[in-house]
Formats: C-alpha cells, sequence, structure tokens
C-alpha cells in the first residue's frame, strides 16, 4: 500500500481489507503519559495489583479513544460510504516498522507520542493505525476471523 509516496508493508490481509478504500486515514490516539507512569511504577514494586489496574484502564482508554474517532468520522460521512476496522501496525501481519512511515505523516510527536528506535510508541499506552473510507469497504466486528496468527494475545478462538 502507498500512501503520501511512502510504502506500507501492510500484509495481505489488511491489504484485502483495505483494497476498495476511497480514502485512507491514518491516525494516532493516546491515554497520555500519566496513566503509563503511574502503572510503571506501581507494578516496579509499590503496589503490583494497582499497577496492573491502572495498566488495564490505559488500554481501556486508548481503545475506548480509538472506538471514539471511528464512531465521529462514520457520523461525518455521506450515507453511501463507511469505514473499514481500525488496522495497526504489528497486527494481522503489519510490519511494526511502518510505524515510522506512518508517524511521518503527522507533525512531530502527534497527540504528545513519539517513537521508539524499534518503532515502539511512548506513551505505551497509544494506539495508531489506518482506516479505510469507501463505498465498497466493510467493517467487521471480530477481525480476528480474518487474521492466521496463532501467537496473537487479541487471537479470538472459536469453541
Amino acid at each position: 500500500m502507498v500512501a503520501d509516496g511512502r510504502t506500507f508493508q501492510v500484509g495481505k490481509t489488511v491489504l484485502k481489507e483495505l483494497r476498495n478504500s476511497e480514502k485512507l486515514l491514518f491516525f494516532v490516539c493516546t491515554a497520555g503519559k500519566a496513566i503509563s507512569e503511574k502503572s510503571v511504577h506501581l507494578l516496579a514494586g509499590a503496589d503490583p495489583a494497582k499497577g496492573y489496574i491502572y495498566d488495564q484502564v490505559g488500554i481501556f482508554l486508548t481503545e475506548a479513544a480509538g472506538d471514539r474517532m471511528q464512531q465521529l468520522i462514520r457520523k461525518e460521512l455521506p450515507p453511501a460510504k463507511t469505514t473499514t476496522n481500525r488496522y495497526s501496525p504489528g497486527y494481522c501481519h503489519w510490519d511494526l516498522s511502518d510505524q515510522h512511515h506512518l508517524f511521518a505523516l503527522f507533525p512531530l510527536a502527534p497527540c504528545g507520542v513519539t517513537l521508539t528506535p524499534s518503532a515502539l510508541m511512548n506513551p505505551v499506552k497509544s494506539i495508531s493505525g489506518v482506516i479505510g473510507i469507501g463505498r465498497e469497504v466493510s467493517y467487521r466486528d471480530y477481525p480476528c476471523a480474518l487474521c492466521s496468527s496463532l501467537n496473537c494475545i487479541y487471537r479470538r478462538v472459536n469453541p
């Protein structure tokens, strides 16, 4: 996939889901550094149980921000158009190193989020990715059905 002259190695699954997109919307969302720092501090020894709770709340807040962003985008679209799911580097065989290409599309440190040389985001409780927009794209409630990765921590297994 090519955007703004940059080639993204999204893998077959994401490429297939985005193929009919008329536009691509790249995004960065974060719960902020305070919750990440508090979680790390507590997990390091002060109160690991509370640190775990902060960690989970950070994940929830970040995903909720992504969900809300997607709802607002859908609300603004003409009735004939819809969105795909959010896809992020590191998932569905999308090479994590593409974070660098994605972040190059934004001003320096969007939402206060920076990248390490290995493409991890700081604050940790952050997400980035792409959403396809168009007349002939689909949103799927559980994209895990599309993915063949058996080692993914988000993998849903049908009983």
